[in-house]
């Protein structure tokens, strides 16, 4: 996931700071990182070292939660990807055939998100 939002990022312009394994570090920078700091228990200081201001956004990806709070600028987003606390609310689970129906189910209003295990 972190290659696809790295090339996301990057495509619309943005400065892209990643932390990674101090053995990943390279294959990060290859993603097209524009800065990567080596994963710590202190990584709203390692981004913070790079970025003293703070980010503007911050995607989640790997569950680092109130941990990158820090790294966030004041009035910064924050935006989880695996939901919050483990407690993602799904509706139902849909096989790759009927992801039509869990699109339309999206637009209804529904609580919670569809699944589309593969």
């Amino acid at each position: 996931m972190a290659h696809y939002a790295i090339a996301a990022a990057k495509r619309k312009g943005l400065v892209v700071i990643a932390d990674a394994k101090a053995e990943e570090i390279d294959l990060v920078r290859s993603y097209g990182a524009t800065v990567v700091v080596e994963r710590s228990d202190d990584f709203a200081g390692a981004v913070r070292r790079e970025h003293p201001e703070g980010v503007d956004a911050l995607l989640d990806i790997v569950l680092l939660a109130e941990k990158s709070f820090g790294a966030i600028k004041d009035g910064g987003i924050y935006l989880p990807v695996r939901g919050w606390n483990d407690k993602l609310r799904v509706a139902g689970q849909f096989p790759p055939e009927q992801v039509g129906e869990a699109q339309r189910m999206l637009a209804g209003g529904l609580r919670g998100r569809p699944v589309v295990p593969f």
